[in-house]
Order: structure tokens, then sequence, then C-alpha cells
């Protein structure tokens, strides 16, 4: 006799995904202003008709995206309230979507760096400094070039060697290059762009010094703060 599969159940999931929209449209609009306090989690179970820890799912999601701040005691308070980019980039439902890509492309384009560093090519080594110099010298005049900023990325992931990294890319190239946009135009700044740019060389340097954990973490931490400055920017 064959077992039965069970089918995993996602209901809870798609319970505080809705939850998470309605909380971050809710703070998009202002009716959870920046500086404001949150509702209790009790009464948030109460205005959306779920659970206590459902609440407290969506809630350790928007803490993670920066948008609130819990305070021992005291309750969650609205910490950012992100600008009218994020609404012309994206539809609410499609915000948690950006966090699933920068998270994916974070262990992808982290393990790509870490064998970088490893397996470099002076060719290849070539193509990532070459990458970095275009991105350089948009940065300096503040002219918006994702393109440049995909070639880093894509030429970080054929320095590991392996083809599956670099077709990866190449598949994530429209959402990446989306999320780029939008990080672009969130950073008007010339200290901010700078911030980019140094998060960007310290993978590089990480790279070119055959330092394999340092590439590793500099990746994965230029792709959380992509995020952060996603959520953030107003």
């Amino acid at each position: 006799m064959i077992p039965e599969i069970a089918t995993p159940s996602t209901g809870p999931d798609r319970l505080s995904d809705q939850v998470y929209r309605d909380i971050f449209d809710r703070i998009m609009k202002g009716e959870f202003p920046r500086g404001s306090k949150l509702p209790t989690q009790q009464r948030l179970s109460e205005m959306f008709g779920v659970s206590r820890p459902i609440i407290r799912e969506a809630l350790l999601r928007l803490s993670d995206d920066g948008l609130i701040k819990s305070r021992q005691g005291s309750g969650s308070f609205v910490q950012h309230q992100p600008g009218q980019e994020v609404l012309d980039f994206a539809t609410i439902e499609s915000i948690p979507d950006i966090n699933r890509c920068l998270e994916f492309r974070s262990m992808v384009e982290g393990e790509a760096a870490l064998l970088a560093a490893q397996r470099r090519t002076p060719a290849a080594l070539a193509e990532i400094e070459a990458a970095f110099t275009r991105l350089q010298a948009v940065s300096e005049i503040l002219k918006p070039d994702t393109e440049a900023d995909f070639l880093f990325h894509l030429a970080v992931a054929r320095a590991a060697q392996n083809k599956y990294f670099e077709r990866m890319m190449l598949m994530l190239r429209e959402p990446a290059t989306a999320v780029m946009h939008l990080t672009i135009n969130l950073t008007g700044l010339r200290q901010e762009r700078h911030e980019v740019l140094s998060e960007h060389e310290a993978v590089w340097i990480a790279i070119r010094d055959q330092q394999p954990f340092k590439a590793r973490m500099a990746m994965r931490g230029h792709l959380r703060r992509a995020l952060a400055r996603v959520v953030s920017g107003d």
C-alpha cells in the first residue's frame, strides 16, 4: 500500500501575508504614521480576525523589513514610512517579493562571491574590476545605471567558475535590475551613492585578495542593506 503524502498547510502563511500587507498598506497611507504606536497584538488580532501567533509572525516580518520597531514593555512603533517610490515600483502585494528576491540573491550570490575569491582567474578578475570601474564612474556623476550594477554581480557569478551561478543571475536579471533601479532612485545623495559603491568595492577587494569568507560576508551585507534602503527610503 502506497502511503498518502500529506500536503503541507499554507493557511497560516497566507494569513500572515494578508496581515503583513494590510498593516504595510496602513503605514503607507499614514493610518499608522511614522513614530506612532501600533495597536496591541490582542487588538490587531481582533481587527483582522486572526490568532495572535499570526499577528506576531506578521509583526516580526515588518520588524525584519525595518518598518516597525518593538520596544520591550511598550509595544511596536512605526519606524519608517516608505515613500511614493515604493508605490510607483510595485503593488503592495509585491513588496514581500522584493524581500524574497534579495533574500534568495543573498544566499546565491554570497556563495558565488566565496567561490570567486577561491577560483578567480586573471580574466575573471579583470572582468570584475572593469565592472567596478564602470560602476565607480557612474557613481561619481550620480548617473543611474542599473546595467553597470548588474554587470558587476554577473561578473562575480562568472568568477565562481560554475555555470549555474551565471545562469541563475541571468534568470534573475529582470527582478534584480528592477530592485537596483528602485535602490538607485532612493539613494540620490552623493554620500549614499558612495556607501553603495563602497559595498561593491568591499566585495571586489575580498575577491581580489582571495579572502572567501570576507567576500561572502561583503556580498550578503550589501544585499541586506539594499533591502533596508528600499524599505526605509522616503
